[in-house]
């Protein structure tokens, strides 16, 4: 998450803050709550797919203060997690279909907006840059987007 809003607010992506952040099958919380704790005032959601990914996201908040918003839902249909102007997604085990759906949505960002992506650089979006991040399986390229 750290790497993530540096990233965005580099001046190589975008100047400024993003005001909302979401984290596209965030699982337990861990990017959410990161990206909340590190920009207080940040929107920040999550959306999960999974039930016990989203309980245990959604406990972390509730002891944190309720610091971000976990949503329990697909996120291609949930239009809130699209109206962003910082979205991640780790999509290193999504399948080619998925991803697909993912580049379709962000083809319909705000102009601006910047989408993070581990391990799978996007399609129908800007790639504007790279960088290697530390990941619990090794090291990760993620792909940084900017839709024009």
């Amino acid at each position: 998450a750290r790497a993530a809003l540096d990233e965005y607010g580099s001046g190589r992506v975008r100047a400024g803050r993003p005001r909302k952040f979401v984290d596209l099958g965030s699982g337990v919380g861990r990017v959410t709550l990161a990206a909340a704790l590190l920009q207080p005032g940040l929107e920040v959601l999550g959306v999960e797919i999974e039930p016990g990914l989203h309980d245990a996201a959604t406990r972390a908040t509730a002891a944190l203060g309720g610091i971000a918003t976990h949503a329990l839902g697909d996120f291609l249909a949930d239009d809130a997690a699209w109206d962003a102007d910082a979205v991640f997604v780790n999509s290193t085990a999504f399948s080619p279909e998925l991803v697909k759906a993912i580049e379709e949505r962000c083809a319909r960002l705000r102009p601006g907006a910047v989408v993070i992506s581990l391990t799978t650089k996007l399609d129908g979006i800007d790639l504007v840059g790279q960088f290697d991040v530390p990941a619990s399986w090794g090291v990760a390229t993620a792909f940084v987007h900017r839709r024009a």
